[in-house]
């Protein structure tokens, strides 16, 4: 009889759970997913009760022998993939390719506890998921693969649909098409600094003829809250004169003090991390993507050498529960004590609930042992790796901690028919934020207030009016952008970080200053998605697809009706729109800047590289200009594609110019392509020795650029070797080329001079601290 042989979806898991099992089980990994769809046609047999067509992946025959041949003399197969529709799915279709009797397994931790435990309870394979995942993916593929050759007839080739993608554009669309529209409107606020028996504090002009003093749009919301009309119970200083007047009329009057007033609040500590409480708070405190918290939340999971072995550290990162297990609880409530005292620990465990639909089945991401803190394995952790763990560990223990006591004193100073308002806030026990609370920074001081009674006289010494405009809403970050997905119901936990690398990707947004931004194809393909698509960018749509989805999984829904109920007015509407006669153009937004060559308006685009100004006038006039976040033009070269540079085409004699491919490579072209078809790379020559550079494809599938006198001699000749990508500016210092590569962990790329021994090799253009040279992901 063979070995056990145990079937998860990820080497490095593999790894850690072989050290756990011994001898008497091979642990082998699928890598991912092993069928799919296939890419060169939809895939999905309509008529046949939209019956799925998978084929194997490209690449993956080797791991499928692998497996089977693992599987072939096996005592028992056991099947590990993550415990939701996709690792279902996985098991399913191995199970598919093997046609062996198997036995399906879960765990929520790769722990040695754990992975015993799922041994000793395996179960069969759950269809009711695996048909949700199916419906899903079959779902996905109807509409990105029938909609996009829509939108290269309508818009331009290239561009592509898909169901969620195109929801998460439309809320950045529309939220920029606020910002444009908004007007800004002045207000003014007044800060009086009094003084109290020798005690300097300030506060705030509160209320003129009891009328609160509030901000344009904030009228209506405490009239609201007052139950009165707007117009008799706020009032709004608009303008500079009025402002003025206001404050020497302020300084007048004398002024005592009203009623005082001190009050507790309890603030209760936050439930443990979901996948999207994990990305904003990753977002807001560490400045992360949603995708490098997964990639990071997935090492800790799978893993991570502590020099006595391999030990998954946090809980399954794809989950929107905040439940926790009994024997987790108890252990974080006993490390608590161990350190902070009784007095931090509640007389009972805190309990916290799940959202609507949440699966409970799954846990909160949470270390796998509360006495493993960040500090006693930090030299076992990258940089990222101890970052993150530090903030699921903190969020973890304080979520089981006594609530913090703040203690809040506020006075009312009257005066004629003003009166300001003071407070203070003390912490008066820490609680949970002794461990996780947000830190103040240096400029947030908290004012003590004076020791006074009603009825005491104070002197007002100045008051200071100050000049505010409102602000329009705010664009998008990685955080409120999952906030907004969770709280709409779009999309699900293991779907967040892929919706935004996707839509970043197609070049529908754009990240400015860790905000999105939507390009003009963003705009334009959202224009054609409403005008012929209403329901697949609504967002009440979308939740109720999800919904549908889940029921399939729970078992109240057949995976084919709910197909079958979306797909018949979705036809109609793509029938509909392949016959009519319309057409979309993209309208990059115009700027107040001028072209320096021609005159004409400069208009904002975004390439593969980011935002630029191109001259209106184009074709006729061909200028473009690098812009910084705040759209203002900056003094730098730019490479983009169209620009044309002194170099003529060796077939035809035409100009050459620099283009970018759809994948976003720069490359040169001849200009009068496509009459001519002649490429070559932005630099052909080598800078140090003058030979010709050639492109060659590291096994990792890296590209670089070497000299072709380097591989000759083997590098004794020439050594020159380029791991970025090269540009056509030259260094001001060495008058060798300037190189590209981007930023690790990050949307943004360094310039930087291909010349190792010159000062600018570290960066130039104030890129000189974002990374060292070589890091590029």
């Amino acid at each position: 009889m063979g070995k056990k042989v145990l079937v998860v979806e990820s080497p490095t898991k593999a790894r850690t759970i072989s050290r756990y099992l011994g001898g008497d089980y091979k642990v082998v990994s699928t890598v991912g997913h092993v069928r799919d769809l296939p890419k060169s046609k939809l895939g999905v047999d309509i008529a046949d009760g939209f019956n799925p067509e998978y084929t194997t992946i490209k690449g993956k025959a080797k791991t499928i022998k692998a497996i089977k041949d693992a599987a072939k003399d096996a005592e028992v197969i056991y099947l590990a993939p993550d415990p939701d529709r996709e690792g279902e799915a996985i098991a399913w279709h191995v199970a598919e390719i093997l046609k062996l009797p198997v036995k399906r397994i879960e765990f929520h931790e790769v722990t040695k506890p754990a992975v015993l435990a799922a041994l000793q309870h395996p179960r069969e394979i759950d269809y009711d998921r695996v048909n949700a995942q199916q419906a899903r993916r079959v779902l996905d593929r109807l509409v990105g693969y029938q909609i996009s050759p829509l939108m290269w007839r309508k818009i331009k080739p290239g561009l592509s649909a898909g169901r969620v993608q195109s929801v998460a554009v439309r809320l950045i669309c529309e939220r920029e098409e606020e910002i444009r529209a908004f007007t800004p409107e002045e207000y003014w606020s007044f800060t009086g600094s009094f003084a109290a028996q020798s005690e300097q504090f300030v506060a705030e002009l509160n209320r003129i003829d009891g009328k609160r003093l509030v901000r344009p749009g904030e009228d209506h919301r405490r009239a609201e809250e007052d139950g009165e009309p707007a117009v008799n119970n706020t009032i709004i200083i608009g303008n500079a004169a009025e402002a003025q007047q206001l404050a020497a009329d302020l300084i007048k009057h004398q002024y005592t003090i009203g009623e005082l007033a001190t009050r507790q609040q309890a603030r209760r500590a936050q439930p443990p991390f979901t996948t999207s409480t994990l990305q904003q708070d990753a977002a807001r405190k560490l400045g992360w993507t949603a995708r490098r918290t997964m990639n990071i939340a997935q090492q800790l999971y799978e893993g991570v050498e502590l020099g006595s072995g391999s030990e998954g550290l946090i809980t399954y990162m794809r989950t929107d529960s905040v439940r926790v297990n009994p024997d987790a609880v108890n252990s974080v409530r006993d490390e608590i004590v161990r350190r902070y005292g009784q007095e931090y620990l509640p007389e009972k465990p805190n309990f916290y609930k799940s959202k609507k639909g949440a699966q409970e089945a799954h846990e909160a991401i949470r270390p796998t042992s509360a006495g493993r803190d960040p500090q006693s394995i930090r030299q076992y952790l990258s940089t990222d790796q101890y970052k993150l763990y530090r903030l699921i560990y903190t969020r973890f223990m304080a979520s089981q901690m006594m609530p913090a006591i703040f203690e809040i004193h506020s006075l009312e100073i009257n005066g004629g028919p003003y009166s300001f308002r003071a407070a203070a806030t003390n912490v008066k026990f820490q609680g949970h934020l002794a461990v996780y609370g947000e830190e103040r920074s240096a400029d947030q001081e908290v004012q003590s207030l004076p020791r006074v009674s009603e009825g005491d006289r104070v002197a007002l010494a100045e008051v200071t009016p100050n000049q505010h405009f409102t602000k329009p809403p705010p664009r998008y970050t990685d955080a409120t952008l999952v906030r907004t997905l969770e709280e709409f119901g779009i999309g699900r936990p293991s779907t967040y970080a892929p919706i935004i690398e996707t839509i970043i990707h197609r070049n529908y947004v754009i990240r400015v200053a860790r905000h999105f931004e939507p390009t003009e194809w963003g705009f334009v393909t959202t224009e054609m998605m409403e005008h012929y698509f209403p329901n697949i960018v609504d967002v009440g749509f979308t939740r109720e697809m999800e919904e549908q989805l889940d029921s399939v999984e729970q078992g109240d829904n057949d995976w084919r009706d709910v197909l079958s109920g979306f797909y018949g007015p979705f036809k109609e509407r793509l029938d509909a729109a392949g016959e009519e006669k319309k057409y979309f153009k993209a309208k990059p937004l115009e700027t107040e800047h001028k072209c320096d060559k021609c005159g004409a308006t400069m208009v904002l685009r975004h390439g593969k590289y980011g935002r630029f100004l191109s001259c209106s006038a184009y074709p006729e006039c061909s200028n473009i200009k690098n812009v910084d976040d705040k759209g203002n033009i900056v003094d730098r070269p730019v490479s983009e594609a169209g620009q044309e540079i002194d170099r003529i085409c060796p077939k035809c004699g035409s100009k050459l110019a620099v283009k970018v491919s759809r994948w976003g490579t720069k490359f040169v072209g001849c200009s009068s392509y496509p009459k001519c078809d002649f490429t070559s790379e932005l630099q052909t020559q080598c800078p140090k020795c003058g030979g010709d550079l050639v492109k060659r494809r590291l096994p990792n599938r890296r590209v670089i650029l070497v000299c072709q006198a380097n591989e000759e001699s083997k590098g004794e000749k020439c050594d020159f070797v380029l791991w970025g990508k090269p540009l056509l500016e030259i260094c001001p210092r060495c008058e060798w080329f300037l190189a590209e590569q981007k930023i690790r962990g990050t949307d943004r790329w360094r310039r930087y001079c291909s010349n190792p021994e010159c000062p600018n090799h570290r960066g130039i253009g104030g890129d000189e601290e974002e990374a060292p040279a070589g890091e590029e992901e």
